[in-house]
């Protein structure tokens, strides 16, 4: 696999990562092995959201963008932060950043003219 140019999407990375770190929901430990198994769609059974995107969602797409791992079809991240944060306005910017994910890696990542989409 070859690294994928998503420049909207790193970017968006970024702002996410520093938005969590700004709301203080990044955490500097691990977590435990165990809360990556059976830990079902974005993490709920085992973690708290936030948790997910850090330790799961960054990691994952950035691996996708270095071309460590295959791009899954859609994101749909930004739908379920709307579901998972409904009426916390607190984070509405994390949610705002994340809708705006799902549609730069749609255009940058799943479009039909990409070589990842293939």
């Amino acid at each position: 696999m070859r690294p994928i140019e998503a420049p909207q999407c790193a970017r968006l990375l970024e702002q996410i990562e520093s938005e969590l770190k700004r709301q203080r929901c990044w955490q500097e430990a691990a977590l435990a092995p165990d809360k990556f198994i059976d830990m079902g769609a974005f993490g709920a059974n085992k973690m708290a959201f936030e948790q997910w995107l850090q330790f799961v969602f960054l990691p994952a797409v950035k691996d996708t963008l270095a071309g460590q791992r295959q791009a899954p079809k859609s994101s749909s991240v930004g739908v379920y932060a709307c579901r998972n944060f409904d009426g916390n306005q607190d984070r509405d910017t994390l949610v705002h950043l994340l809708s705006e994910f799902d549609h730069a890696f749609e255009q940058e990542v799943c479009a039909p003219s990409h070589p990842a989409a293939t």
